[in-house]
């Protein structure tokens, strides 16, 4: 079976203490834009990659490249080089990678996510975690650049379905 993309797994890396951020994507401009945007605005969710950041200190590297490899294997290898490099435990991982790109959420956890972001502060990386979405599909959630409608329903909601929900939120998901 021939799947027709290209795969990155790339670091970047703290030149000051050493500590990385291995990921992968099929679109590298794209990712490291989000990062670095996100890292110069100070908005960026990785909380402890935040703190150190210096661009000048953060250097890029492609670990590997993958073509007509699925989502499945590619993840896999980022796993790897999470452990390899024991980015997870000593470094900006906040998981032990292999999570899926691209996942499609139905509606109902779309909706959930959307809700955790407006009702809880600072819950970007808990949506990541739980929904298995990227930084940019959840600030794409968050911000209305994706499903809209949505973001609509949950900005509309009365009082009493906000209690309700969060309710349902703290039973679901612990939070």
């Amino acid at each position: 079976m021939v799947y027709n993309r290209f795969y990155f797994i790339y670091s970047l890396t703290n030149s000051l203490n050493q500590k990385r951020y291995i990921g992968y994507t099929n679109d590298l401009n794209r990712r490291l834009f989000d990062h670095f945007t996100q890292l110069d605005l100070g908005q960026h969710p990785n909380k402890k990659m935040q703190e150190d950041y210096k661009k000048e200190y953060f250097k890029i590297e492609i670990l590997a490249t993958y073509i007509n490899k699925d989502n499945d294997y590619v993840a896999e290898k980022e796993k790897d080089f999470i452990k390899y490099y024991n980015s997870f435990n000593d470094g900006y991982n906040q998981t032990r990678g292999g999570e899926k790109q691209g996942q499609k959420n139905n509606d109902q956890q779309l909706l959930d996510a959307c809700f955790i972001l407006q009702h809880y502060e600072n819950s970007g990386v808990v949506v990541q975690k739980i929904f298995n979405m990227s930084e940019s599909a959840v600030l794409r959630l968050k911000n209305g650049g994706a499903h809209i409608h949505i973001l609509q329903i949950v900005k509309t909601m009365s009082s009493e379905n906000i209690i309700k929900m969060k309710e349902q939120m703290e039973r679901d998901y612990n939070i």
